[in-house]
């Protein structure tokens, strides 16, 4: 074999040899992306079977928390029974943890509740009258009962909370908290009863209470970014509240971010709160001295409109000031002026909802049915302009008042742009007590979710 031949032969081997070696490496390149791609198939199995699966415990099994609240107020006595439950909901978050236990999230649900409103002030109780302390012995029993026949439950935590404005009234205030003491005490056998088992509202508290309770019925309390703004006008007190973003809070007021605390973690909320800016305690705030001191005049009454009202523990002596054909201006005019002296102006750029006297005054007017429904601020001044040109009624003296007191008070304070509406909302029992709910809410044990 000549050397050239040898050269060829060479040759042809060193080819041979390269064609192998590449073949072999796309044949383990290719079991490398069967390999893959067998193990995808069967990881995306386990997500469809594994991550989609949740499994809530039946509420039978799962532990309950019972709150009795009462609340009693300068127009109502109310009590409200809560029954939450803690929901676990168990996901397998991936492949692997279907050979292991999977992670469990638990929240808070609201299982049941009832409640019962009596038509008898706190003021009966500062008066000691009979009739009053009676339904406070109907409302602790009716609440009682309901716990024991549902749930066989005894000695169920209660709180017996007072309006805000009693903290205008001192010594009127500690007579009526030593007489709720006093009927508390006869209900140790029955009920859980600490020292602070009796209380005057706080009224920024009462605020918060109010956006959870709203929020929570909404079912918008796990994402707050979803969460409802919420105006609670009451007997004494106005609520404005909502939940602000960490990246928003430079855009309000200081003096009205504050910090509140759910199921153990801060945030920030926008809350204005008056405690002097209720429903009832405007009806007595355009009021004017006449200098005998015993008559007070009304720019939001006609001249011939004469009448007597009393306000907690106080009576006045009423006459109009203003020609009939003048009243809603002068009166829109007075109001106006208090609101612009002390209620801040803000833009709230969520939805809104508006509880107690809010939706109480536009189902009075008319305005809406008895279910949740939204309307034009506009609704109540013309509702106030058609008011003001009937005949005046002594039995509702203040109704043409309280339509211009809203819109007024909605046209100064909310910022939403043209045509500005809110939602009135009634929901039962909890329409009438706006912040039990959440008060009860913030009473149960922090869930640590990891």
């Amino acid at each position: 074999m000549t050397i050239r031949t040898k050269k060829i032969i060479s040759g042809y081997n060193s080819y041979n040899y390269t064609i192998k070696s590449d073949i072999n490496q796309k044949k383990y390149f290719m079991k490398i992306i069967v390999t893959l791609v067998y193990f995808v198939v069967i990881y995306s199995q386990s997500i469809i079977l594994c991550e989609e699966t949740e499994v809530k415990k039946d509420s039978e099994s799962q532990k309950k928390y019972y709150n009795v609240t009462v609340e009693a107020d300068s127009i109502r006595t109310k009590v409200f029974v809560s029954v939450f439950v803690k929901s676990s909901t168990s996901k397998k978050r991936s492949w692997f943890s279907c050979w292991r236990n999977s992670s469990e999230e638990s929240i808070y649900e609201l299982l049941d509740f009832t409640g019962l409103i009596a038509d008898y002030s706190l003021v009966a109780l500062y008066h000691n009258e009979q009739t009053l302390i009676n339904s406070v012995y109907k409302v602790l029993d009716d609440a009682q009962r309901f716990l024991k026949l549902n749930y066989y439950i005894v000695h169920a935590p209660i709180v017996f909370a007072l309006t805000a404005g009693l903290r205008l009234f001192n010594k009127e205030s500690e007579t009526i908290v030593n007489q709720v003491t006093n009927i508390l005490s006869q209900y140790r056998n029955v009920y859980q009863i600490n020292e602070n088992a009796v209380l005057i509202m706080n009224e920024n508290n009462e605020g918060f209470y109010a956006w959870l309770t709203v929020n929570l019925m909404n079912k918008t309390i796990k994402d707050l970014d979803k969460t409802i703004a919420v105006l609670d006008l009451r007997d004494s007190s106005l609520q404005i509240i909502f939940y602000l973003p960490p990246k928003n809070l430079q855009n309000y007021e200081s003096q009205f971010v504050k910090k509140y605390t759910i199921m153990g973690i801060e945030r920030h909320f926008y809350n204005q709160s008056h405690l002097d800016f209720g429903l009832m305690e405007m009806r007595i705030k355009i009021l004017t001295s006449n200098n005998n001191k015993s008559i007070y005049s009304s720019p939001c009454h006609g001249i011939t409109d004469n009448f007597l009202y009393t306000y907690i523990f106080n009576n006045y002596e009423i006459t109009g000031s203003s020609p009939k054909d003048d009243i809603y201006k002068l009166c829109l005019s007075a109001v106006q002026s208090l609101i612009a002296e002390n209620v801040n102006k803000v833009t709230i750029k969520q939805p809104i909802m508006a509880i107690s006297f809010f939706h109480e005054t536009a189902l009075e007017a008319k305005l809406i049915s008895n279910t949740e429904e939204c309307i034009t601020i506009e609704k109540f001044k013309n509702a106030a302009i058609q008011c003001f040109s009937q005949t005046f009624e002594v039995s509702k003296p203040f109704r043409c008042f309280d339509l211009v007191y809203i819109y007024a008070l909605l046209n100064h304070l909310i910022n939403v742009g043209g045509n500005p509406s809110i939602t009135v909302k009634n929901y039962n029992i909890i329409s009438d007590i706006s912040w039990a709910l959440g008060a009860d809410y913030l009473k149960l044990p922090i869930i640590e979710n990891k």
